[in-house]
């Protein structure tokens, strides 16, 4: 996931997540291309960074408890990438 690793954050950037943001999730390489083979089985297809947000929610119950996501809920994901 070579696009999402900026080396140095953007101090902007945070201080806007730290005000905005309720959850943060950290995802393997391993559970990103999970995701993005997921997205590509339902003809989404992308790179595993484009499909982060999808492979958070995949990879972790705990994620979704924090959200307090069930199988009522409904979730908009946006991917950022087209694939490679």
């Amino acid at each position: 996931m070579g696009r999402l690793d900026c080396k140095e954050a953007s101090l902007i950037a945070l201080k806007g997540l730290a005000r905005d943001a309720d959850v943060f999730a950290l995802i393997t390489e391993a559970e990103g291309q999970a995701g993005a083979d997921y997205a590509a089985t339902h003809a989404m297809k992308s790179t595993a960074s484009g499909a982060a947000g999808l492979a958070s929610l995949l990879a972790s119950k705990s994620h979704r408890a924090a959200l307090k996501l069930d199988r009522s809920s409904h979730v908009m994901l946006i991917m950022s990438e087209g694939p490679e």
